[in-house]
C-alpha cells in the first residue's frame, strides 16, 4: 500500500500532460490559428506560439460559436497584449512558454517530491520527516514527528 498522497502522483501525470499539451501547441500555433468559441461569448485560441482567452459582447459578436482552424505561418510572438474595451470585451495573450514554466516547474517539484518520498520508504526512513526508522519495531510511529510507519512496498 502506498503512503504518497493521491493529489502528488495526480499533479505529477496532470503536468506531464499538460506541458506536453502546452508544448506542441507552442510549436504548432506558429503555422495553425486555432479558436474555439463558445455560445456564452467566451473564446480560447492559439497563433504565433501565443495562448490566449476573451470574452465577447453578446451585442456585437465577431465570432460564431465553434472550433476553427487556419493556417498562416506567423512565426513566434513574444508580446503579451491585455485589452478591456468599453464595450465589455475582454481580450487576453501570452506567449505560450510563460504557461508552459510554471505548469513545468510544479511538474517536476512533483515529480522529486514523490522521488524523495519513494526513496525514504525503501530504505526504512519516515516518509514524512526522513529519520532513520530501523531501530524502531516494526507497526510503532516515529519517534521524530509522530507519524506512522508505512507499510513495506517494492519500488
Amino acid at each position: 500500500m502506498s503512503t504518497r498522497p493521491k493529489s502528488v502522483r495526480a499533479i505529477k501525470w496532470v503536468g506531464v500532460v499538460l506541458s506536453l499539451f502546452l508544448f506542441a501547441v507552442w510549436i504548432v500555433s506558429t503555422r495553425i490559428v486555432g479558436l474555439c468559441a463558445l455560445q456564452s461569448g467566451w473564446f480560447f485560441g492559439f497563433a504565433g506560439g501565443q495562448v490566449g482567452f476573451g470574452k465577447e459582447n453578446p451585442s456585437n459578436r465577431f465570432l460564431p460559436p465553434g472550433v476553427g482552424f487556419e493556417r498562416h505561418a506567423l512565426g513566434f510572438n513574444w508580446e503579451s497584449r491585455f485589452r478591456v474595451r468599453d464595450t465589455g470585451e475582454i481580450e487576453v495573450y501570452t506567449p505560450a512558454p510563460f504557461v508552459l514554466a510554471p505548469v513545468a516547474i510544479v511538474t517536476l517539484v512533483a515529480w522529486r517530491v514523490d522521488a524523495i518520498a519513494r526513496r525514504r520508504a525503501r530504505v526504512g526512513h519516515c516518509s514524512k520527516c526522513g529519520y532513520d526508522l530501523s531501530a524502531t519495531p516494526e507497526g510503532a510511529k516515529c519517534p521524530e514527528c509522530g507519524a506512522g510507519r508505512p507499510a513495506a512496498t517494492l519500488g
